[in-house]
């Protein structure tokens, strides 16, 4: 660990001395013991045993005696096990937690008030909440600082080869300016340095790595010795120790000469590169806490920031999520109205531009549009900018097309990490241009070691020497400050960076700046290489498939919401009822929270999902309602006699389909209808973005012919014009699958198979899968022989139940008429741990490509595993779809909540279920219901319009019953071609006007005519955030638009009727 000795000196001489300096800098303490707790007064160290969620205020009065020196600084020091915020005199002060233990405060008296949380940084806890002590102290601080800063060099050059020259000369400077020093401090001085820089809670996965270790001498003698000496128990032994005017002379000799002569080394070597160094926390909305506590965590991080801002006033700062600003806002509106002056002043940056760093790859496309819209738009009212950096550095992948809902965003960069943590590949660049599938680029600049760096020497020389792309871009961002539980930046980390820049051979630090950082950016561009693939993480490939219930819920939820609005903005056009703003944003701003990327993923404790649950449920059924009582709204504005059914249709073509509708009342009549034991299938069709009113009959259920179900000696056969299937006896698996009209078999073996694969991950428990999947894994057995449940003419469907341990998954496959579309119903009853289920389908095509749905993008992914980079991606996620295909045909699975999927040659597989124990032991088990579709179809996803029909098993015709109207249908409006995606309906943010977005599928140019039934007044295209308009758009006879979409491109357009 350290160099030989040279002279009469080694390192570990100039470290001791360094601590006798810092410890001689402590001039008196404090003790700060007697508190007030729920009316009661109370002495420390205090311990209740305690929820959790359970916080406690602690308050109590104290008298800061005057400086002894104009140069000294008093602290108040707290040691806790948990963390708190820290209020002097009413406001927000600080945050106290594992690595912000000790708070700079004025002479004078004050009111004190902690508000402690049980739960350390990340979330760990034993159940009980203690306050073990806290004082004020007194100290030289400047003496401090040059302890540390030796320190940080001590630990940068002892990593250095021993024949290094620039260790060489340094250790040389270092034993100079040493060899002669004297320092002796006392055992109570010894004893407070430790307590006040090292004494923290005990907090699981936290590490100080802005601060060497203590010297281990001194720390037995703090414990065994100094606690009971400034207890009273012992006397300090009688020596002659230095006086504090001694220390003070001396450590400014000692700075005066280390600085002078690093510089001059500094010289000799030269310097290497540039880092902009941004102060960051990096604050989970919710992973191993749940939301509450993230709540106290930004009051606390916030604070914070705000006492290092004043206290540094080069620092800067940069801090994403609009969520968390918004708590800000309503909980402390002072904070608020500081951190809005900080931004002014540009020490405040703020980025990433979304409502929470969210999931980018599990989520919908328009759910990613919003997480901009609602994050920019807050930005801009609240401090009058939007950000202009991207800012994800731990989502677990990134999908290809974000670099264009970034670009139509306002975001001009992005900055990201987590490609870093690949498991098989090195991630060749880190400063590139990022191409999305649709062709929108992007610069992107890698975070190479990190986004929670300590800003110490040896980081900073280490992030640089990672650095790939130095020779192009000869600088690089790097993020410092405790993250993840939430913290920042500490005292001890600024005081680093003078050193830094006097330091040889590591690279130059700047505080960043945003407009400086992205002109010196722009500059390079022409140079910087591209990228033209996803960013695809080579791992936490199981945050796909993990926690059915939250992934479940989300996706019903994105679509509720998106029915809401798109009805309330019908009705408000239709002047029937006003678009409740208030309530959609609210409901949105629910579902965007719960997108975050450790909460849709799967990866946080019990406490997150069961508020996630409750949230999602919330905005379902308050959409559900509020669907239902404008759709009233809309029916009721004409008044009639006749009583019936009204067919609601949110998507912008004419469509049919197959509703079950309750055993009451009576039956629409000209439909098509078939009896179940619960209830009617009936057949029935309504006109675009609109609605058709069936008036109700007395006649009988009955149905021409549609579907066939019958069985044979080896299993059941259902079929309809389009395709046929059987389901074997033996085994519960799809044994055939053809395609009628063209006679070709799909399956070139038994398929949806249900396979139980070995689940153990060596860490990262609800995170990861491995590919031993590829190697192994144990169908589910039949429990009990397959039987025909619902038997058509509109409707068949078979029952398979399936089982393994004490787990259970029943299967309703079910076939429509007129459809080749084959929906799998399942009921899971889940008690297995480490087992994780796929859904196998092998396949006769010959397979080179697998096509997967990604937000508001397409993406094509080998199935062939020759290339380390193939072999990696043996898990990859989708959205809604995913298909095989071959120059004849192809195989689609449709599943809206279920994301994991695996294509190699000619199979494909849909992950359903694993169990996961860490960090949620609850996870996945208990009762679920979740659906998927298979889609055999001719040619590939784009000749099958397979994003249309996946958005026609997500937005189902809604059916209002017992309505009457003398409208027996209308329409708003309807987009051709009809596989054009809709992403949204609703009106615009400044209210004037409507929005319709939408998206083109196809890898080609599309021209898309949208025709409405009232007369438009003006159209224009928009970004996404709604801020800049890009061109108007002509209008042809009064109510249509026809524009020119290219491949694979989101446009937005603002309407006025």
């Amino acid at each position: 660990m350290y160099s030989v000795e040279v002279g009469y000196m080694d390192l570990r001489d100039v470290e001791r001395r360094v601590f006798d300096i810092m410890a001689s800098s402590v001039i008196r303490i404090v003790p700060v013991i007697s508190w007030y707790l729920d009316g009661k007064d109370v002495k420390l160290p205090v311990a209740v045993e305690c929820e959790p969620s359970k916080l406690f205020t602690f308050r109590t009065r104290i008298t800061v005696p005057n400086k002894s020196f104009d140069s000294s600084t008093w602290f108040l020091k707290v040691v806790l096990q948990g963390n708190a915020l820290l209020k002097v005199d009413g406001e927000p002060y600080g945050g106290i937690d594992e690595a912000h233990t000790y708070i700079p405060i004025e002479s004078g008296d004050h009111e004190i008030e902690l508000r402690i949380s049980p739960r350390t940084m990340f979330g760990f806890h034993r159940w009980y909440m203690g306050f073990e002590n806290s004082y004020l102290v007194e100290v030289e601080w400047n003496v401090i600082r040059l302890g540390l800063r030796i320190l940080a060099l001590l630990s940068y050059i002892e990593q250095l080869p021993r024949e290094d020259p620039v260790r060489k000369d340094v250790e040389m400077l270092l034993y100079k300016i040493m060899s002669d020093i004297r320092v002796v401090p006392a055992v109570w001085q010894i004893t407070t340095l430790i307590s006040l820089i090292y004494e923290r809670p005990l907090a699981q996965y936290f590490n100080r790595r802005d601060l060497r270790n203590p010297y281990g001498d001194y720390l037995y003698i703090s414990g065994v010795y100094g606690v009971g000496i400034l207890k009273g128990y012992m006397k300090e032994p009688e020596a002659n120790y230095t006086s504090i005017d001694a220390v003070i002379a001396i450590s400014r000799k000692i700075e005066k000469s280390l600085f002078d002569e690093l510089r001059k080394i500094s010289e000799k070597y030269g310097k290497a590169g540039v880092l902009y160094i941004a102060g960051h926390s990096h604050i989970d909305a919710a992973w191993l806490w749940p939301r509450s506590e993230t709540i106290e965590k930004s009051i606390r991080t916030f604070s914070t920031i705000i006492r290092l801002l004043k206290e540094y006033p080069r620092f800067t700062y940069v801090q994403s999520s609009a969520q968390y600003y918004e708590w800000i806002e309503k909980l402390e509106p002072k904070l608020f109205e500081e951190i809005k002056k900080l931004i002014e002043d540009g020490k405040w940056i703020i980025v990433g531009g979304m409502w929470v760093e969210s999931d980018v790859q599990l989520v919908d496309g328009e759910s990613l549009a919003r997480q901009f819209l609602y994050g920019q738009r807050y930005f801009l009212s609240k401090f009058g900018k939007i950000a202009k950096i991207g800012w994800i550095p731990d989502s677990f992948g990134f999908a290809a097309s974000l670099p264009q809902i970034m670009k139509k965003s306002g975001i001009e960069v992005f900055v990201t990490h987590k490609v870093m943590w690949n498991d098989t590949n090195e991630f060749p660049l880190h400063s590139f241009i990022w191409r999305g599938v649709d062709g929108s680029e992007i610069p992107v600049q890698i975070l190479v070691t990190g986004y929670n760096e300590p800003l110490t020497p040896l980081s900073i020389e280490k992030h640089w020497a990672i650095y790939k792309n130095k020779d192009i871009v000869p600088f690089l961002v790097y993020s410092y400050g405790y993250g993840d539980g939430g913290g920042g930046p500490t005292r001890e980390m600024l005081e680093y960076v003078d050193l830094i820049n006097i330091m040889p051979k590591i690279p130059s630090v700047r505080y960043f700046n945003e407009g400086e950082y992205i002109e010196a950016l722009k500059k390079y561009l022409e140079k910087m290489p591209i990228w033209n693939d996803e960013l695809y993480v080579e791992i936490h490939r199981g945050t796909y498939t993990t926690n059915l219930p939250v992934k479940e819920y989300m996706a019903r939820a994105e679509i509720a919401i998106r029915e809401y609005e798109a009805i309330a903005t019908i009705a408000e056009i239709l002047k029937v009822s006003k678009y409740n703003k208030e309530d959609i944003d609210e409901l949105w701003k629910l579902v965007l929270f719960n997108q975050f990327h450790d909460v849709i993923p799967g990866s946080s404790i019990k406490e997150v999902y069961d508020d996630s649950i409750n949230d999602l449920s919330k905005v379902i059924e308050k959409s559900n309602i509020a669907f239902k009582n404008y759709a009233k709204s809309i029916i009721s504005s004409a008044k009639s006699i006749d009583r019936g059914v009204a067919v609601f249709n949110i998507l912008p073509w004419r469509r049919k389909d197959i509703v079950k509708v309750d055993k009451v009342g009576k039956l629409p009549e000209d439909v098509e209808c078939q009896e179940d034991i619960d209830g009617y299938y009936i057949y029935v069709e309504a006109p675009p973005t609109g609605y058709t009113v069936y008036r109700y009959t007395e006649k009988s259920c009955k149905a021409s012919e549609g579907v066939k179900v019958y069985e044979q000696q080896d299993g059941i056969v259902m079929e309809n014009e389009y395709i046929s299937l059987k389901i074997d006896y033996s085994s519960g698996n799809i044994s055939s699958l053809k395609l009628k009209k063209e006679g070709i078999e799909m399956l070139s073996a038994p398929s949806n198979r249900l396979v139980a694969h070995i689940d153990r991950p060596g860490r990262w428990d609800a995170w990861d899968v491995t590919d031993e999947f590829l190697a192994q894994g144990e169908d589910m057995k039949l429990i009990e022989k397959p039987v025909i449940a619902v038997k058509g003419p509109l409707v068949a469907c078979v029952d398979v139940n399936r089982g393994i341990g004490l787990s259970t998954i029943k299967q309703s496959i079910c076939l429509y008429k007129d459809s080749p579309v084959i929906e799998v119903k399942n009921k899971i009853v889940w008690k297995e741990k480490s087992l994780l289920i796929k859904a196998w389908f092998e396949t006769t095509l010959n397979s080179k490509k697998a096509v997967y749905d990604i937000p508001y993008g397409v993406i094509e992914r080998s199935t062939s595993r020759e290339t380390s980079w193939e072999k990696a991606r043996f898990e990859v996620p989708a959205v809604r779809w995913a298909e095989i295909y071959d120059d004849k045909a192809g195989l689609a699975i449709i599943a809206p909540s279920r994301h994991g999927y695996t294509a190699i040659g000619n199979k494909i597989a849909l992950s359903l279920i694993r169990s996961p124990m860490f960090p949620n032991p609850w996870s996945d088990l208990g009762e679920f219901e979740t659906i998927y579709y298979i889609y055999p179809h001719i040619g590939d996803y784009s000749k099958a319009n397979l994003a249309k029909t996946a958005l026609e098993k997500m937005f189902r015709l809604k059916l209002i019953e017992d309505v009457e109207s003398s409208t027996k249908t209308f329409s708003l409006f309807n987009i051709e071609p009809d596989g054009i995606v809709f992403g949204a309906f609703k009106k615009s943010e400044n209210g004037n006007g409507y929005i319709l977005r939408i998206f083109n599928p196809y890898k080609v140019v599309k021209t898309v005519t949208i025709r409405f039934s009232k007369q438009l007044t003006k159209a224009v295209e928009t970004n996404i955030i709604e801020t800049e308009t890009y061109r108007e758009l002509n209008i042809v006879d009064g109510n249509t638009l026809e524009i020119e979409m290219k491949p694979l491109e989101i446009k937005t357009l603002l309407i006025s009727i």
